[in-house]
């Protein structure tokens, strides 16, 4: 495409150009919308897209530009639309975290990775409520100036609050319910072998096919 070609060659010799991370996500971006068959609808990327260009268009900086899309991205995500395994935007989100320059502990890095590889799904996803609460809930605790730990605090308050009303199931592809494992393996310091069996009894309980009854006392 002529238009791939000259917006690479744009971002190539811009006189300030975009932090490494950026950079890494809009070529991952670039990389990724090029192919030569047909592309999967991609709803959350769409919208992600736009708030990104409606935030850096009224003046906002690159972060908050950023900022602006992940929301749009999670937003969406949470009404259900599935993420198909071509998204230019979760290939763009691998990038950009993989080129940050303080990167996440090693435990939410693989938390984050999982995540979006759940995420993305070859058909229709499962709604999953409780996922999508724990996540504002970390985005809200993260924007506020809070630290990873007290962000993972917060999502995983938001994430037993919703799942203890009773009125929500966590689907088997849920990607909180896949992230959580994957923090907890790769935390530097893990939990004892009970405690580590215990909780994952406890994921593997929380994830149900059918109905949950209420269980106020747990």
């Amino acid at each position: 495409s002529p238009c791939a070609a000259a917006t690479r060659a744009y971002y190539a010799n811009i006189p300030n150009p975009p932090s490494p991370p950026n950079k890494a996500a809009m070529e991952a971006f670039m990389d990724k919308m090029i192919k030569d068959g047909k592309r999967q609808p991609d709803p959350v990327c769409a919208i992600s897209t736009k708030a990104y260009w409606k935030a850096y268009k009224s003046g906002a900086s690159e972060f908050e530009a950023n900022l602006a899309a992940a929301e749009a991205f999670f937003e969406e995500f949470a009404k259900g639309s599935t993420i198909p395994a071509d998204s230019p935007c979760a290939a763009s989100t691998i990038a950009y975290y993989n080129a940050v320059p303080k990167p996440p502990s090693p435990a939410n890095k693989a938390a984050m990775e999982t995540f979006m590889s759940k995420m993305i799904s070859d058909g229709p996803r499962q709604p999953d409520p409780v996922c999508a609460i724990s996540t504002r809930a970390y985005w809200d605790a993260w924007k506020s100036g809070k630290g990873e730990l007290e962000a993972n605090l917060a999502a995983a308050e938001a994430f037993f609050d919703e799942f203890l009303k009773g009125k929500s199931k966590i689907p088997a592809d849920s990607a909180c319910a896949a992230s959580t494992r994957a923090y907890y393996k790769a935390l530097p310091n893990p939990p004892s072998p009970p405690n580590k069996a215990a909780m994952e009894a406890f994921m593997d309980k929380m994830i149900a096919d059918g109905e949950r009854t209420p269980d106020p006392v747990c």
